[in-house]
């Protein structure tokens, strides 16, 4: 089923384009998500409509506060819920956040492209391999929304100010929703919430319209609000174009995913194909998340001390960190499509990676598309025993060579690459101290 991911890997199989995702797999092989370098579980809020917490590919990565009894009657972590184990259903203001009501179909794809368990043997992978699911579940009414909203800000502010002991470390909350055509300026209050989330280091991604629309000029909510804390989200398919069905603005949307045909978990416990910036926006939170498990040398350390600022650091290396597209220069403020490893690429030029994973100071491949020759510039900031292998992306070797100790400074390299048959390969160059992936293509 993961070969049906295009968004993840695109290796041209289903007439895709070649190279058109988001370089997942390069991502990867530095860190899966999860937890942070200091051991914080990192969360994810989904506000939708359920997520069926039952599902094989989800059942793992599902939330839970441990600081609350089941059933007992009693708010034990004091933060006003009673017995919230999984969250909070604000529709019905009870615990049961299980596919509740209308339209309870719609959760469970978000949850799985944000993080269904990845390399076990089983369905797909999310952006994440693991990572923790907040589900709370959203009413048609403002009030309900915000209060989905609070609740979130109410289990970070309290994971910060205990140190991590009480609370949730959320990072992300999750809307693939919206209303269509409300401006900013009537929902004031809703708008007012992404601030506050901010302040205590949450980033909220939110889903633009799926129809044709500027945004800017005819409104959507919550796209269109002015928070810097907000990430929004439009939708672009397998030819890096955007959906025709999609909203656009260049003032209000931010990026392009792209959702097309994702194929993920379903409410049914089985997988299918899901659509719509719905399924774009899911890709970036989980991109978000993905970053803040990287082993960056002063990312945690900001993240304590500064949680707002370092929230607004990690959107700059989302936006920063995208593939430009000529299409999308007009219909966003990135002009671009979502890249997971150019993200990553941003955060390290910033935060820095831990020894470990940096003493390959860069690595260059040309030319990319590869004929017959490839050649590779590598930069070593200090001494180390080389090798390089080049695999497909099963993660097979197809060709290995032995550099033997290597000084710093910079190395160039040639491989013969003509009698491999054209399609996407991983180069990956391993240090005494680390590695660095680069994406091959042959043509």
């Amino acid at each position: 089923m993961y070969t049906q991911q295009w968004q993840l890997v695109n290796d041209n199989i289903n007439q895709n384009t070649l190279d058109i995702d988001i370089d997942a797999e390069e991502a990867w092989q530095i860190n899966t998500g999860g937890y942070t370098t200091h051991q914080d579980t990192i969360v994810v809020a989904v506000i939708d409509e359920g997520v069926l917490d039952s599902h094989p590919d989800l059942t793992h990565n599902i939330w839970r506060n441990t600081h609350e009894i089941p059933d007992n009657g009693i708010d034990d972590d004091q933060n006003g819920w009673i017995d919230d184990v999984l969250g909070w259903n604000f529709k019905t203001n009870t615990n049961n956040v299980n596919n509740d009501g209308i339209g309870h179909w719609h959760g469970t794809p978000v949850a799985g492209i944000i993080g269904a368990e990845g390399n076990n043997g089983i369905g797909i992978s999310g952006v994440n391999w693991r990572i923790k699911l907040m589900s709370l579940v959203k009413g048609q009414d403002e009030a309900s929304i915000i209060a989905a909203y609070d609740y979130i800000l109410t289990m970070r502010k309290k994971y910060n100010e205990s140190g991590g002991k009480q609370g949730a470390f959320v990072v992300v909350a999750h809307a693939s929703w919206g209303v269509d055509s409300l401006k900013a300026a009537d929902a004031p209050l809703w708008c007012a919430i992404y601030d506050e989330l901010g302040k205590v280091g949450v980033l909220s991604v939110a889903a633009t319209t799926n129809n044709n629309t500027n945004v800017d000029t005819e409104g959507d909510m919550p796209t269109t609000c002015t928070s810097n804390y907000l990430v929004t989200v439009t939708n672009t398919n397998n030819f890096d174009e955007k959906i025709t069905g999609a909203g656009y603005g260049k003032q209000s949307i931010d990026l392009a995913a792209p959702g097309f045909n994702s194929f993920t978990t379903l409410n049914t416990g089985t997988y299918g194909v899901f659509g719509g910036t719905s399924a774009a926006a899911p890709y970036v939170s989980g991109a978000i998340a993905l970053l803040y498990a990287m082993p960056a040398n002063r990312l945690m350390d900001s993240v304590k001390a500064a949680p707002a600022q370092t929230a607004l650091r990690l959107k700059q290396c989302i936006l920063a960190g995208v593939d430009p597209v000529a299409g999308l220069q007009a219909f966003t403020v990135s002009g671009g499509r979502l890249n997971l490893y150019g993200s990553i690429q941003q955060l390290s030029a910033y935060y820095g990676l831990h020894q470990s994973a940096s003493i390959l100071g860069s690595l260059n491949a040309y030319p990319n598309p590869i004929k017959e020759h490839l050649f590779l510039k590598v930069s070593l900031t200090g001494a180390t025993r080389l090798t390089i292998q080049i695999t497909n992306l099963s993660g097979k070797t197809i060709k290995s060579r032995q550099l033997g100790t290597l000084p710093q400074g910079i190395h160039r390299i040639r491989l013969e690459m003509a009698h491999l048959p054209n399609g996407i390969y991983l180069c990956v160059v391993q240090g005494s101290a680390g590695r660095q992936v680069i994406k091959l293509i042959k043509k």
